[in-house]
């Protein structure tokens, strides 16, 4: 038996557990959802002050244009 051989069948065997319902469950329980968690509480400071510039850029823009308008008027 060489490498290759041995190897594709510890592939198959893996991807039919990883097809299995509940290690499917296990694994989005156990692994997928806590690295979603720990990046969302990471980023979760970033994404907020650039969701405040984005909102506090816009208002500008709206005020500044109702200003020219008034101006032109």
């Amino acid at each position: 038996m060489n490498v290759s051989s041995l190897t594709g069948e510890i592939i198959d065997i893996f991807a039919k557990e990883f097809k299995k319902e509940e290690n499917q469950k296990k694994i989005r329980t156990e692994m997928i959802d806590p690295i979603i968690m720990y990046t969302f509480e990471r980023l979760y400071p970033y994404i907020a002050a650039a969701s405040v510039i984005f909102i506090l850029t816009f208002l500008l823009a709206v005020i500044i244009l109702v200003l020219v308008v008034r101006s032109l008027s």
